[in-house]
């Protein structure tokens, strides 16, 4: 009977950890006895509804399923599985064997809320006359992100710092 092991999701656009659009990716899954006493038909699929990945040939195994693509339907999903490879022994009582992983899509723009800006609850970013100015940003997204980075005007730089303290995802939020 196969066993798989632990799937390895690889090969996103450079700086990505998703898919978006139509892009592709890589998913391998290892397994041990592929065709040993009984040989093993294998499906791959996507138990998503709508559909999330086309994945290309999907009734012929490969330890590394290359060009995995997500589809036009795909929204956003870091957690629920969307690939699956299941192995089927017909001739061994139709005994199956599976292995299965999520591939992360992010193909919608994240939403972030900002919260406490500044020293008070009234602050805005403004110069200040005199004195230093220091402002903190707590960020809260409704998706997973890599980094968020702060792009200030070239002609307000007044010295002022910006920093970013807190930053987190609120799966309440997610999509």
């Amino acid at each position: 009977m196969p066993e798989f092991g632990t799937p390895v999701v690889n090969s996103f656009p450079a700086g990505q950890a998703a898919l978006k659009g139509t892009e592709k990716c890589n998913v391998k899954i290892e397994h041990t006895n592929i065709n040993g006493s009984y040989p093993a038909t294998y499906l791959y699929t996507d138990p998503q509804s709508p559909e999330q990945l086309t994945i290309p040939d999907s009734t012929t195994y490969a330890e590394t399923k290359i060009d995995v693509e997500a589809t036009d339907e795909a929204v956003y999903n870091v957690s629920a599985y969307n690939f699956k490879v299941t192995a089927v022994l017909p001739t061994y009582n139709g005994h199956s064997a599976y292995g299965q992983t999520n591939v992360k899509i992010a193909n919608v723009a994240p939403t972030l809320t900002v919260a406490e800006l500044g020293e008070g609850p009234d602050d805005v970013f403004r110069s200040k006359t005199t004195g230093s100015n220091y402002y903190q940003l707590h960020v809260t997204s409704d998706q997973e992100l890599n980094s968020v980075d702060i792009h200030r005007d070239s002609s307000d730089d007044d010295g002022s710092t910006i920093e970013i303290p807190s930053f987190s995802e609120d799966p309440g939020n997610s999509r």
